[in-house]
Order: structure tokens, then sequence, then C-alpha cells
């Protein structure tokens, strides 16, 4: 979450779900939605819910870019990294398993 207000586009448009009070919070919507892939319908915060969705997906987005653009620049993934304040270790391995993706792709 202390992302969502510097990663905001993500390349596609994201939907959003309809407020209900009864619903689940944010959190519980977005770990649903990442784990299982189930998008809810409804969200008690679905204004929250939205930005984490979306800083994640543009997250995503650009670590794609990044690791497209990697063997055109001089920049190392430790710089890359310092796009973040006390990064989640998830988005180090994501550049790294991306770069080497593309790499195989190229070849």
């Amino acid at each position: 979450m202390a992302h969502k207000d510097r990663f905001t586009f993500c390349g596609e448009a994201v939907e959003t779900p309809k407020l209900d009070r009864e619903a689940y919070d944010a959190k519980r919507c977005f770990h649903r939605y990442d784990s299982q892939g189930k998008y809810p319908e409804s969200c008690s915060q679905p204004e929250l819910f939205m930005e984490v969705l979306r800083a994640k997906k543009s997250i995503n987005w650009q670590i794609k870019q990044w690791a497209e653009g990697y063997n055109d620049c001089i920049l190392s993934i430790t710089d890359y990294m310092e796009s973040f304040t006390d990064p989640p270790q998830w988005v180090e391995e994501a550049l790294r398993k991306m770069r080497d993706k593309i790499r195989k792709q190229q070849k």
C-alpha cells in the first residue's frame, strides 16, 4: 500500500466493484483476487481496493517494461529497485524472472 500513490498507470481499464458496506473490506477483496483470481462484485472499500489493485497491476506492468528494455539500458536491477521505498521482495524476484524470460525469447 505504500506505493499506491506512486504506481497508478497499469495500461488497462480496471472495473470498480459496487459499494456494499456488508461486503469484505479492501484487504480481503484484494487478497482473494490476488490469490484466487476472484474479482469482487462488491466491496466495503471499493476505492481503496481499486487503488491497491491498480498499484499492483502498475508495478507488474512496469516490471515488464523494465525487463523488455533491460538489455538496451545501462541501469542495473538495483537502480530499478530504487524506484521503491522499502520494496517487497517479490518485486525484485519478478523483475529478474521477467528479464530472464525475455532474454530467452530474444535468442
